[in-house]
């Protein structure tokens, strides 16, 4: 116990430093810090293509021993057809030039048709972007992909509340907003404020989009799923979050929601390496039952890329 609070505390002084390092040379010169980050960007790319051109090597020599045929299969396809997010076929059949960008000239958005419904994103999006995170979107949430958020035995029914973090666009909730009674979009990024605002117009007052951060903590734009619900008589049964690596606060300020005995989760597990291992102990600790996605992921953009390189994408938990 000591070592992991010390480990934590140092992790914590090392973010307070590189905090008050940037505040520091934002105060001394705004250009001096857009410097200090175009050398740290540099930095980071290099590193990075040093590591791609390493890691199919890298990765076959680690698994080679492995009787997993799925780790033998996946590695097999990084040897022979390169580095991706995502190492199976499936993804092929997603290409960003085939999605379609529209502009609603009457408010002056762009958007795309995601299941007959328009997605709206911000005015200053680029065509290439937009393309390129739809296709991902849709590509993530292809049967075969190991970032599929909903499985075979995930059940919503018609009087269920969703809870969405980390919304961003909000194609998934376009998926499931006509099978629940109402979804709660957290999204902190002012970016889709007003987008999220016209995509979900026409479902009039269904999806409440919030703009916060989930946290286990409340303080400034951070709160706690616990505390946002206390005030809501809502009764949640299913959380679904993709939120970089803030997984597992979110569950630590869930506490009162996962004791609902028909809740169930769609929670990322592969944004760092103990993700896997520690958010299924907390689930089964609250008595969920929990299960993975299907396949596994490949972080090759996290520098340095560490053993085990692949994981898991998604943990299903349900009681």
């Amino acid at each position: 116990m000591t070592n992991k609070i010390t480990v934590e505390i140092s992790s914590t002084h090392q973010r307070s430093v590189k905090q008050c390092i940037k505040s520091i040379l934002f105060k001394m010169s705004p250009s001096l810090l857009k410097k200090a980050k175009n050398i740290s960007n540099r930095i980071y790319e290099f590193r990075r293509d040093i590591q791609v051109a390493r890691l199919p090597e890298h990765i076959s020599n680690y698994y080679r021993s492995f009787e997993d045929t799925e780790l033998k299969r996946v590695s097999a396809y990084v040897v022979s057809n390169g580095i991706h997010m995502f190492p199976y076929e499936f993804r092929l059949k997603y290409a960003s030039e085939a999605v379609k960008v529209y502009l609603d000239e009457n408010i002056g958005y762009p958007y795309v048709l995601v299941n007959a419904g328009r997605v709206y994103f911000p005015k200053e999006s680029k065509e290439a972007d937009i393309q390129s995170e739809v296709a991902t979107a849709l590509m993530e949430q292809d049967e075969k992909s190991p970032h599929r958020y909903l499985s075979e035995n995930t059940k919503l029914k018609p009087d269920d509340v969703a809870v969405l973090v980390g919304a961003s666009d909000g194609i998934f909730c376009l998926n499931i907003v006509n099978r629940i009674r109402k979804a709660y979009l957290f999204e902190p990024d002012d970016r889709w404020e007003i987008p999220l605002k016209y995509t979900f117009a026409p479902y009039n007052g269904k999806v409440e989009v919030v703009k916060k951060f989930i946290s286990s903590i409340d303080k400034d734009d951070k709160i706690s799923l616990d505390t946002f619900f206390s005030k809501r008589g809502e009764c949640v049964n299913y959380i679904q979050a993709d939120i970089e690596g803030g997984e597992k606060d979110l569950l630590i300020g869930a506490r009162n929601l996962l004791k609902n005995r028909n809740m169930q989760l769609s929670i990322c597990c592969y944004h760092r390496e103990k993700d896997e291992k520690e958010l299924s102990e907390m689930l089964l600790r609250h008595g969920f039952r929990v299960e993975y996605s299907a396949g596994y992921m490949l972080m090759w953009m996290q520098v340095p890329c560490r053993k085990p390189f692949f994981r898991k994408g998604i943990i299903y938990a349900s009681k």
